[in-house]
């Protein structure tokens, strides 16, 4: 005999803004807190969050978040020291290298996308978290 499943009497309702990248990433490194007190949870939430962060999972599907991350790749080359190279035409170039980095994730798009990521991604940036700019052939004024 099969049983009927009963409604439940409790209302669920999920809203609000949806996270985001930086949000998830934030979280992630606030776990570390409690990785010695609560191991099972810390590692509960871990996964969890990880499947968020998947390039499939649902976290993608935000273009705020696809533009954080080609900005956060194109930075990480530019910190490594690749060179500045407007419009991808460098192999050897910053937004380029990001390019071929996110090619088989859904944030992938081609050089000049990135470049303009990466501006727009440092503009929203307070002044302080901002990377110096560098003036070719001319220091830097004081």
């Amino acid at each position: 005999m099969k049983r009927a499943r009963k409604k439940s009497h409790v209302s669920v309702k999920v809203g609000g803004v949806a996270p985001t990248i930086e949000t998830l990433s934030d979280l992630m490194h606030d776990l570390w807190a409690i990785q010695d007190t609560h191991p099972e949870l810390y590692w509960q939430l871990y996964q969890l969050i990880a499947w968020l962060l998947l390039p499939d999972g649902f976290i993608w599907q935000q273009p705020e978040n696809r533009v954080w991350m080609r900005h956060s790749v194109a930075r990480h080359h530019l910190e490594r020291g690749k060179k500045w190279d407007e419009g991808g035409h460098d192999p050897d170039g910053a937004f380029q290298s990001a390019s071929d980095d996110l090619r088989k994730h859904p944030a992938a798009v081609g050089p000049d996308r990135i470049t303009a990521a990466y501006k727009q991604g440092e503009r929203k940036l307070p002044p302080e978290l901002r990377r110096p700019k560098r003036h070719r052939g001319r220091p830097r004024r004081k």
